[in-house]
């Protein structure tokens, strides 16, 4: 369980009254703008975005974790796969076989739970691999 979702419901609890937050101007009509467009109110509207926010930090804690796991050959791979080499470039720059390197993305797929090299860098778009260039 993420921390800050343990926090808040410990928080509430302890404090059974509906929390309220306060807004300021520019931010309420934008909220209210939302809340028309996807015919709701700006409440739930806020609510969806701080809900969205909350799984995305907790997408990304997962994704970390799961690199933390990883060997250095596997990060390495993971990497260049990112980078789109092939597995041939991949096994000649590191001086493996290709073999190898099939391996090493099937040990990380599994680990990520993802099926393919494909959903492997749409998870790690937005990571810098230029190191490994």
């Amino acid at each position: 369980m993420n921390l800050l979702r343990w926090l808040d419901r410990w928080l509430s609890r302890r404090n059974t009254r509906k929390r309220e937050y306060a807004f300021d101007e520019e931010l309420l009509v934008s909220l209210e703008r939302l809340a028309v467009y996807r015919r709701s109110t700006p409440q739930k509207v806020a609510a969806d975005l701080v809900d969205k926010e909350l799984h995305s930090v907790d997408v990304e804690l997962e994704t970390w974790h799961k690199w933390q796991s990883l060997s250095e050959r596997e990060r390495e791979v993971v990497a260049l796969v990112c980078l789109h080499y092939k597995t041939s470039q991949i096994a000649e720059r590191l001086a493996i076989a290709p073999e190898t390197v099939r391996s090493h993305v099937h040990n990380v797929l599994i680990k990520f739970g993802l099926p393919n090299r494909m959903e492997l860098r749409y998870l790690l778009a937005d990571w810098d691999f230029g190191a490994w260039e």
